[in-house]
């Protein structure tokens, strides 16, 4: 069994009426991370994809890394599925696992511990809607603008990237061009620009900013 490293005040007694059993990787020695994930989806009555299996497995292993306990991340999907309607995805179970633990193990402070998952949820909900909100104008913004302006952005992102000491062989260096390159687009074309014509913003997108 993994030492719970967590400096929480949590004990390990299962309120019988609110948990179904332990999942088979507790009773068999085994810390899978696919378990939980998999009882996640039966409970919801859902299929998700292999690549969504794998994904939210890899975030069941971060919980377990992190200290949990595989009885811990059980409750916890039960718990959701029972008392956290909007949680439609294993994805969101990191945030409310301290509320399901509490409400497993302070039984007078269950509804509390509701109340606060369901607004934590409530708040991760609304950031995921507004990233996909910029994900999806940054696409936009990209898909207007000319090769010659997306490529000039390139370049000073590289160029602003060798300025803080990243080189082109470290991990993952592509990825860190693209978020460099998108924060100068959304640092030149801020959403109040949307109206702006296209020369004017092609001409923006390409001088270089007096604040950078």
């Amino acid at each position: 069994m993994r030492q719970d490293k967590r400096k929480v005040k949590y004990t390990m007694t299962i309120a019988p009426q609110r948990y179904r059993g332990k999942s088979p990787s507790i009773e068999d020695g085994q810390e899978s991370g696919r378990t939980p994930v998999e009882r996640f989806y039966e409970l919801l009555g859902a299929r998700a994809s292999e690549r969504k299996l794998a994904q939210d497995e890899a975030v069941a292993e971060s919980l377990l890394t992190e200290g949990f306990r595989p009885e811990d991340l059980a409750f916890a999907v039960e718990w959701a599925i029972a008392h956290i309607p909007k949680v439609k995805s294993f994805g969101l179970i990191p945030y409310i696992m301290h509320q399901a633990l509490q409400a497993r193990d302070d039984a007078q402070h269950a509804e509390e511990a509701q109340r606060d998952a369901e607004a934590r949820i409530d708040e991760q909900l609304h950031q995921e809607r507004e990233e996909q909100d910029r994900r999806r104008r940054l696409a936009e913004l990209r898909a207007s603008l000319p090769a010659e302006t997306l490529a000039a952005l390139q370049r000073r992102a590289e160029e602003a990237l060798a300025a803080d000491g990243v080189d082109r062989t470290s991990l993952g260096y592509d990825v860190l061009v693209k978020l460099k390159r998108d924060e100068l687009l959304e640092w030149e074309c801020p959403p109040a620009d949307v109206g702006v014509s296209q020369g004017d913003r092609d001409t923006a997108a390409v001088e270089p900013s007096t604040d950078w």
